[in-house]
């Protein structure tokens, strides 16, 4: 398994390349919780490369959005091949998380891509 992590707008994007099995998925859970629990508060999962994933690594992804819940954040995920997405599909965390076709739809989701709204919604404040 191999990892590239980028940031985008506030955003941590981690694509994963291989297999997210036992003998990868500490290296893994490692990874994304260190950099959501030290800065990051939203984290896109890019897995358009990603050929597999086990019980192991859906516990991990399941410890990830706790964490980042726990501070507000969220866990997106994006770019299924056929095989993981029946992971996800048996497992029935295709609907713990928000799933996305693409990473663009993935990073345009995110709290922290979308613009603050104001407490006025377009009123002016009273004087």
């Amino acid at each position: 398994m191999q990892l590239k992590i980028e940031r985008s707008e506030g955003v941590l994007l981690v694509a994963v390349t291989g297999r997210i099995d036992a003998s990868s998925v500490d290296g893994f859970e490692r990874s994304i919780l260190y950099f959501t629990e030290t800065t990051d508060r939203a984290l896109v999962a890019d897995f358009e490369n990603l050929t597999h994933i086990n019980a192991a690594g859906l516990c991990a992804l399941l410890v990830a959005s706790i964490s980042l819940r726990s501070r507000g954040g969220e866990l997106v995920l994006c770019g299924f091949c056929d095989q993981v997405r029946e992971v996800f599909k048996f497992s029935g965390f295709d609907t713990m998380f928000p799933i996305h076709e693409t990473r663009d739809d993935a990073l345009s989701s995110t709290a922290a891509a979308r613009p603050a709204t104001s407490p006025w919604r377009g009123a002016a404040p009273r004087r």
